[in-house]
């Protein structure tokens, strides 16, 4: 059927609307786009917080507040009991240590059963419940570490940070010379750390000498304590004998065996390589770690 002048009329008005509603949506999307989503918004804030550094300094500051340094702690707990019955101000002027160390060492303390909340801003120490015996453990071994470093002093291969830090880089914890006594056998003539080991293997003659008859077998062990070593042979001559000596070195779980072997191997040919009797092992060990 044939189109008349009206309905010609009618399909221009209606695209006319059309075009104009169509617009609207379009104008309507393009505004919301300019004005950003919340997510888009907090994204660009954020951005600009690093850019300025005030994102950095924020979480920087709230993990300072969570940390609590040992001795801040052991002031703390000395000053508190002093007190007994306390406010933060009060605590922090005692003690001289920031507001926030002690808000973050309260919050923790309180967990522990240390100390109790009186009020929202009161606090009192529970005597009975402070770790008199773990504070007392710790002062012995310190008191014994220093004990033992002064008597064995002359047996510390003395390196500076730079060579400690290389041979830690490499994995290894300790570095220890294993002589040999006619009378007692092996010995620990040097060592460069104070661990476990090495107090064991000074304090118990006869643990050293199973280490050494295990090392014979394997030359990667692990102690019953889950230390982890590598013992080298090593031949020395005295007096036209050979003697039998080790070079052990205690390492981290992580750490690359096949590499340290074969540094252990280059200490070991140039202490062999020397036929005096006397050699300088501090001196070797820290020509084998410039090679590293």
């Amino acid at each position: 059927m044939p189109l008349s002048l009206i309905d010609y009329v009618v399909l221009f008005i209606s695209s006319l609307l059309g075009g104009v509603i169509l617009a609207h949506i379009i104008l309507f999307i393009y505004g919301k786009i300019r004005k950003k989503p919340i997510a888009l918004s907090y994204i660009d804030e954020k951005l600009r917080q690093i850019e300025s550094g005030e994102g950095i300094k924020k979480e920087i500051e709230q993990a300072k507040r969570k940390f609590v340094p040992v001795f801040s702690e052991l002031n703390l707990i000395k000053h508190a009991l002093l007190l007994n019955v306390f406010t933060i101000d009060e605590l922090s002027k005692v003690s001289k240590e920031n507001k926030d160390v002690i808000e973050s060492w309260i919050e923790s303390a309180i967990k522990q059963s240390i100390v109790k909340r009186l009020s929202e801003n009161v606090y009192s120490t529970i005597a009975n419940s402070l770790p008199l015996v773990e504070i007392q453990e710790i002062t012995q071994l310190i008191n014994d570490e220093s004990e033992f470093l002064n008597r064995y002093s002359d047996m510390i291969i003395d390196l500076d940070e730079r060579e400690r830090t290389e041979i830690a880089k490499s994995g290894i914890k300790n570095i220890i010379y294993v002589g040999w006594d006619d009378d007692i056998g092996p010995k620990i003539d040097y060592f460069l750390y104070s661990t476990r080991l090495i107090k064991k293997a000074i304090e118990d003659p006869s643990f050293l000498a199973r280490l050494m008859v295990s090392g014979e077998i394997s030359v990667l062990m692990e102690t019953d304590e889950g230390d982890k070593i590598i013992i080298y042979k090593v031949d020395r001559m005295r007096e036209g004998r050979t003697i039998p000596n080790n070079l052990i070195a205690e390492i981290a779980p992580s750490a690359d065996v096949e590499e340290i072997k074969n540094y252990l191997s280059n200490v070991k040919n140039m202490i062999e390589e020397n036929r005096s009797g006397e050699l300088d092992i501090k001196r070797v060990l820290i020509e084998a770690i410039k090679r590293i």
